[in-house]
């Protein structure tokens, strides 16, 4: 049986007009760029956690620090696209506590806990329509999620876990402006699906600032805020809706 996740319905009309949009109009470096940066990600947020159509229990999910890594090439190629590839870990853990609620048919009692990993690979390929001192890029990401949710009852050690295995396409933009001779930029890009109810977004906005510019490499200090959120509709047999969110620090190098 194909997991439903991989049965994604996306608006392939939407897709593939966004795609000869940029195409058309794609700005194109005179030489190739190579991006590299990693982040220090604080997160931890909310998530609800049920059998499909039953009563869900609440958690709250501990605070949690991971690296992320992110390279870009950008090329002098016209028509060919971009590539971002992004490596986020990001382990959950969290406490909930209620009523009594189903998750995978097993009955939970009133103190829980949930775990997992939401760890994904990030594939982007995007074009920019914009390249001067504002910037703006369009494109598909394709979330390669690697993960698991497990709900464990603390009082009997019961546990049930459920894997979330799949790539997930999804719609890309981005958009950014620098302020001249100063050294400063700012930035925030999104990926976004929605399917039969359920939906992910990816979002973050982050400010930089170059300590080092010039001919051979541009290295710079950012911070940001990030925000992921899933919705889960019957997948698996399950409905889930997780936010997760926080700061970041990181590094960035343009060479």
């Amino acid at each position: 049986m194909i997991p439903k996740l991989t049965l994604v319905k996306i608006n392939a009309a939407l897709v593939a007009a966004a795609a000869t949009m940029a195409a058309s109009v794609a700005t194109a470096d005179t030489i190739l760029g190579v991006y590299a940066s990693a982040d220090y990600w604080q997160y931890d947020g909310t998530g609800d956690l049920a059998d499909n159509n039953g009563t869900s229990r609440d958690f709250s999910l501990d605070k949690t620090k991971k690296p992320n890594f992110t390279i870009r090439f950008e090329h002098p190629v016209p028509l060919l696209p971009n590539v971002r590839l992004r490596q986020t870990d990001m382990p959950i853990d969290g406490t909930g506590s209620g009523t009594t609620f189903s998750f995978l048919g097993n009955t939970f009692g009133s103190q829980t806990t949930a775990s997992g990993d939401l760890s994904a690979l990030d594939a982007t390929l995007y074009y920019e329509i914009l390249d001067t001192v504002v910037s703006a890029d369009i494109g598909i990401n394709v979330k390669l999620l690697d993960g698991n949710l497990k709900v464990t009852d603390t009082l009997t050690s019961t546990s049930k876990s459920v894997d979330l295995d799949y790539p997930l396409p999804m719609l890309y933009a981005s958009a950014g402006g620098k302020l001249p001779f100063t050294g400063w930029s700012a930035k925030a890009d999104a990926a976004f699906v929605s399917y039969d109810g359920s939906s992910i977004s990816d979002a973050q906005a982050e400010i930089q600032y170059d300590f080092i510019d010039n001919m051979a490499v541009d290295v710079g200090l950012k911070v940001g805020y990030r925000m992921l959120n899933i919705k889960l509709n019957d997948v698996e047999n399950i409905d889930a809706d997780l936010k997760i969110n926080g700061p970041y620090i990181g590094l960035q190098a343009h060479f």
